[in-house]
Parts: C-alpha cells; structure tokens; sequence
C-alpha cells in the first residue's frame, strides 16, 4: 500500500514570496569580504565593528556591513558584469578604510585569527542573532572566529540555480584547495588546511548542503524546514553553496578568507570561469544531478585536510585523481574563456597557488621558523596591506606593529 502523504501547501501560498527567485541579471557577480579586527599591541581581534561602520558611513561609504560579532565587518561590491569590476569595487573600498582607520586598528582577511578564542565574542545587538546563539549555543559561538569569502553568480531563474549549484558542488574541493588559510585554531595548529569548515561541519544547516534536484525539490526543503521552526529565512541555511532567491543568485560560502586581494579576485575569476563554460557544457532545460553525498563528503574532507596536496574521487567507483592534476586539466579547459574575458593575469594567479601552495601553507611556514603565533598574524596583516601573499625568504623577519 503506498503511504506517501501529500504535502498540503495552502498554508505557504502567502509566504511564497519568501522563495520567489528574483533574477537581476546572468553570470553577473557580487562579493563580499569579511575583515578581521585586530588590535596592534595585543594581536588580538577586538570588538569595534560598530565604530568603524559608523566612521564609514560619515565617509559617505555604504560598502561596510555588519556581522553578527563585533570583531568583524564585512565588505561587499555593488553588483558586477566581471571580475576587473568587483577588483576595483574592492581597490575603493580597501583604499577608503586606509583613510579613517584608527591607528591602532589592523586587519586581516585569513579563515580564522590564528590564537582567537571564540568564548570573547561580543554579539552585534540583533535579535536574529540572539536567536540564533539562544537555539545553537557553542554551534554559533565559534562562528565568532570564521571569516570567509562569499561569491554571488547571478542567473535567470530558480531551475538554473540548483543546475549551477549542483556543478559548482562537484568543484568545492577544488575551491577549498585554493583558498585555504585557516591551519590555526585557539593558538593550535590544527592539522588542516581550513579548521573553520570542520567547525561548520557541527551545525545542522551549515557545510554539506541537503541535496535537491530542481527548485522545486528546494521549494519543499526550504517550507519543511520552515515549518519545523529549523529555519526562519533562506540566510539561516549557512551552507557550503545556497541558493539565495532574493538577490537572484547562488551564493559559493565554502571558500576561506583569502588573505590578499590578489588571490581573493583570482579564485572569483575562477568561479566565473567556470560558470561561463558550464553555460556552454550543458542543457539549459534538464536538471544537473546534484552528485552522490559521500562522494561530496569524501572529497570536502580531503580538501580541508590537505589542500593542494589531495587527491579527490573522480566517480562513485572510487577513482581519484591528485587535485592540483585536476585543476591543471580546468584550467586548460578554460582557456578559452581567460581570453574572451580578458583573465590571464588571475589564472596567472591561479596557477601560482597550485605550484606554490595556499596561505595555509604560507603560515605554517612562518610558524615553523619563528615558532611565533603572533608572527603568523603579523604576516597575515602584511598580506592584507599589500594585496598580494607573501612567501617567506631567511632574511625576513617581522617586528611588531607600533
């Protein structure tokens, strides 16, 4: 006898704008940063958020958000037809808080602060987010410590969104890779390329998405989840790639902080790479099957463990590859796109974080010759002033900012 029980959706009808997909253009861009604060004595993050948005917007800038903890702000673009767009977006933006920046205000961008210990958070006054710490406790708390980088691709309609979702979940391991730069946890070494998306792994909807196949199959997670009180809104679903409906995008969370504005415009380079040859590479009306979950899982885990160095599952059989072979066999399938678009100097970029390693490695190799926690942060400042990663030779040393 078939048990199947027939959803009754009467009760979502006037909610229903909550998951309308509000298309606002195709393969356009939007991305945000998120800045730690950090105190130039103490190297620690520090709970100024609200002043220095306040100092922003006195500057005429609305570029600064606010996160849900006061040691952090985030940056966001205006919305953009490409890459060279969001880099200047960003080049302003950077430039404009050099300028009303307290003295004693540094920052860095990396995945977490090297020695940060969540339980001295302080909450941004709103009631989500005491909500949020009230329902997951420790769960939210340590998200005091994340600091990623968010990429919006924006597409035509809600069927599209799950297709490019469920292409880009086949390429999280590789985006990990990339974009690593959280090695340190609490003042620990933690063992991996990016502690802050195990962390993410604890809470219920966040880290590996609950699959779906079309928008409708999301319509009814998204009620059901709503219904049980799991969720109140799509931005309550914190996961690795999301669709977000009223902005007319899919949302790539999973990447680090990148610690520089060089490789954070290089890895969004990528993704808009790799969406223009999926535009290309696929059926526009057919579903793309979101890929087999323990094979996701499998390949996440490897990424955030070793980076560069993993290898990844090719197909459910159980062939790998090594990832940096992986990346070099896109990178070649891409070519044609780096020309029409003009991002030869990004995936030049690219091609340096596979030969050389990520930031994760970067501080690892600062730690090993200082064994300095605050050397590390003291790179990660260098890196974020000059744009650019910085590898260590034997004749540099840090001081410590004054």
């Amino acid at each position: 006898m078939n048990t199947t029980k027939i959803v009754d959706k009467s009760s979502f009808v006037k909610e229903k704008s909550d998951i309308d997909f509000c298309s606002n253009g195709h393969l356009t861009l939007g991305v945000e940063i998120e800045l730690q604060i950090i105190d130039s004595n103490s190297l620690s993050l520090v709970n100024r958020a609200s002043e220095i948005i306040d100092l922003a917007q006195k500057n005429g800038s609305t570029s600064f958000k606010q996160e849900m903890y006061q040691s952090a702000i985030e940056v966001v673009t205006d919305k953009c037809q490409n890459v060279h767009e969001i880099e200047q977006d960003f080049l302003n933006s950077l430039n404009l808080i050099d300028k009303f920046t307290p003295k004693d205000i540094k920052y860095a961008t990396n995945g977490t602060h090297p020695k940060f210990f969540y339980n001295n958070y302080q909450l941004t006054d709103l009631q989500r987010y005491h909500d949020m710490i009230q329902v997951n406790q420790i769960m939210s708390r340590r998200v005091s410590n994340f600091f990623g980088l968010h990429v919006h691709l924006g597409l035509r309609s809600g069927n599209d969104a799950i297709r490019f979702n469920n292409f880009f979940l086949e390429l999280v391991p590789h985006l990990i890779a990339l974009s690593a730069s959280s090695p340190f946890w609490c003042g620990e070494d933690s063992g991996l390329n990016s502690v802050r998306l195990s962390n993410y792994e604890a809470h219920p909807c966040s880290g590996h998405p609950f699959l779906v196949n079309n928008w409708q199959e999301f319509e009814d997670l998204y009620f059901a989840l709503k219904k049980s009180k799991s969720i109140t809104t799509t931005k309550d679903l914190w996961w690795d790639i999301r669709p977000s409906p009223n902005y007319g995008t899919i949302e790539i969370r999973v990447c680090d902080g990148l610690s520089n504005l060089k490789e954070a415009v290089a890895i969004t380079a990528f993704i808009h790479l790799l969406a223009y040859w999926f535009e290309d590479n696929s059926e526009p009306n057919q579903e793309f099957l979101a890929p087999k979950s323990w094979r996701m899982r499998q390949n996440k885990c490897n990424a955030l463990r070793y980076g560069i160095e993993a290898d990844i599952l090719l197909d459910d059989l159980g062939n790998s590859i090594s990832l940096k072979k992986d990346l070099i066999n896109w990178l070649d399938k891409l070519s044609k796109y780096e020309e029409k678009l003009g991002y030869q100097r990004y995936v030049s970029t690219i091609r340096n974080i596979i030969q050389n390693g990520n930031s994760s490695q970067r501080q690892r190799e600062v730690f090993l010759k200082n064994n300095s926690i605050d050397e590390v942060i003291l790179h990660n400042i260098s890196e974020f002033e000059n744009k650019q990663p910085i590898w260590q030779t034997s004749e540099q040393r840090f001081s410590k900012i004054s």
